[in-house]
């Protein structure tokens, strides 16, 4: 009967045995697991509150790329060109009547190229032009463009044109899609 007293009082006296102790520091984890999944729970809900907020922001980002992605008209037209002529390395001046929309800011990169009569095609030149370039020369001469240039040597006698290959960046997205535009300006090879 002693011993069962002894067991009896040990269990009492607050004595334990390493299994309670475990159990006593996964209490601890536990606690500190559950306090981790309430803050994960309110800022799930906090974010799931904003959430619009992101929506609305990444659709109205989509529309604003998708309005300058549809900006696709010319921002130049010849509307019509007076006749020219020159002989084979002679220096010719084209003069032609022009539209320029000036208030959109654009810039372009263009390429020119001459085309006999026959199906010969001279290499002109490549440039850039600045939206600021643009517009001083359509306020030097509004709605008015003057284009000189030596006529090449090899070219045959006949109808002839210039043709200018033109990529437009009005707009951040023309960068990644210009708005390409090609003009023609006719004129004569002499003899």
């Amino acid at each position: 009967m002693a011993r069962r007293h002894t067991k009896a009082v040990g269990a009492m006296d607050g004595r334990s045995s390493t299994r309670d102790i475990g159990s006593v520091g996964h209490t601890g984890e536990a606690s500190q697991r559950s306090v981790a999944m309430s803050v994960a729970v309110a800022i799930d809900r906090l974010a799931e509150r904003f959430l619009w907020i992101a929506q609305f922001v990444i659709i109205a980002s989509i529309l604003i790329v998708a309005y300058y992605a549809m900006d696709r008209d010319p921002p130049f037209v010849i509307v019509s060109v007076e006749p020219a002529s020159a002989r084979p390395g002679e220096i010719i001046t084209i003069q032609s009547e022009v539209r320029r929309e000036t208030w959109r800011n654009c810039s372009a990169d263009f390429t020119r190229y001459i085309f006999g009569p026959d199906p010969s095609r001279f290499y002109l030149d490549d440039g850039i032009a600045s939206a600021h370039m643009i517009n001083r020369m359509d306020e030097k001469t509004p709605n008015k463009l003057r284009v000189s240039f030596l006529v090449p040597y090899g070219i045959n006698p006949g109808p002839a044109r210039l043709e200018t290959v033109l990529e437009y960046h009005c707009n951040r997205v023309h960068r990644l899609w210009p708005i390409e535009v090609t003009t023609i300006m006719p004129f004569t090879v002499l003899q």
